[in-house]
């Protein structure tokens, strides 16, 4: 891997950890208000937009400095209409833009709760569609580690599982699990994270296997997806072993933390494997 694709590695691994955040955040906020804990659901919502949004603020600075002049990244929209790059800029701008307004909303009580709630859901389905629209980005058919289905399913789970596991940290964090529904919920939370670590691991082992039909160099550390993998399965072992006590909040940070590090090894893996084909 070059040194100037880590803008790249941490720009990429912090927005799919945004969108899944925020997507996540939405539906666990309309889940407790479902179920009664209207100010559990407010308290988190709250609490995870400033951070969400100072971590998708540091993706796209970041981002910046892999573009020679920093001042030309509005260029980068001039061709909506065929490039999936232009698409994910403009994408990156929308969600950005939908959630300062959602935190704003938030913050100052304005607007009503229907109001809220929809740019909410408008905020969660922009993350989403960030996510798909990445992917493409880095499907290039003169790259073939990259132009595989894998790719769309590793920056899915990817997103699901960082943004899963920070916000049930978040709702740990708020000191409200005493309510049976909260625990519930985080139960709920738990069982997600287990499956999305298992859809992790199948990607991981795809991405590991050579591409079928191509002839592509020897990988530099071979050893690194097994340290990835084992990362997840200490996270499902730890979780799992609280799961019937109720998983504390600084367990679920430490849990975060390692789904990070693993994601990290994997996102620098992805960037190393490009080899390119044809002309």
């Amino acid at each position: 891997m070059q040194a100037d694709d880590w803008p790249l590695v941490l720009f990429t691994l912090l927005v799919q950890a945004v969108a899944g955040a925020v997507a996540t955040a939405v539906v666990v906020h309309w889940r407790l208000g479902r179920a009664g804990e209207r100010e559990v659901a407010e308290r988190l919502l709250n609490r995870s937009l400033p951070w969400l949004g100072g971590l998708l603020a540091a993706a796209v600075t970041i981002s910046l400095i892999h573009l020679g002049r920093p001042l030309r990244a509005v260029y980068a929209l001039g061709n909506l209409a065929g490039s999936w790059l232009s698409r994910e800029v403009l994408l990156v701008g929308l969600l950005a833009g939908s959630g300062m307004l959602l935190g704003l909303l938030q913050w100052r009580s304005w607007g009503s709760a229907t109001l809220r709630r929809l740019l909410g859901w408008l905020t969660a389905a922009l993350g989403v569609a960030l996510v798909l629209v990445m992917s493409e980005v880095y499907m290039l058919a003169t790259v073939p580690p990259w132009n595989r289905l894998v790719t769309p399913l590793a920056f899915a789970s990817t997103a699901a599982l960082l943004g899963v596991v920070t916000v049930a940290a978040l709702l740990a964090g708020l000191g409200s699990t005493d309510s049976s529904r909260v625990r519930r919920l985080l139960y709920r939370l738990f069982v997600v994270v287990q499956a999305l670590i298992g859809l992790r691991l199948v990607a991981i082992l795809v991405t590991a296997l050579p591409v079928s039909g191509a002839q592509q160099p020897a990988s530099p550390a071979p050893w690194a997806p097994l340290v990835q993998a084992a990362l997840l399965v200490t996270v499902a072992a730890v979780l799992a072993a609280r799961r019937r006590d109720g998983i504390p909040a600084a367990l679920w940070v430490f849990a975060t933390l390692l789904v990070g590090g693993s994601e990290l090894i994997g996102r620098v893996l992805f960037f190393a494997s490009y080899w390119r084909t044809g002309v």
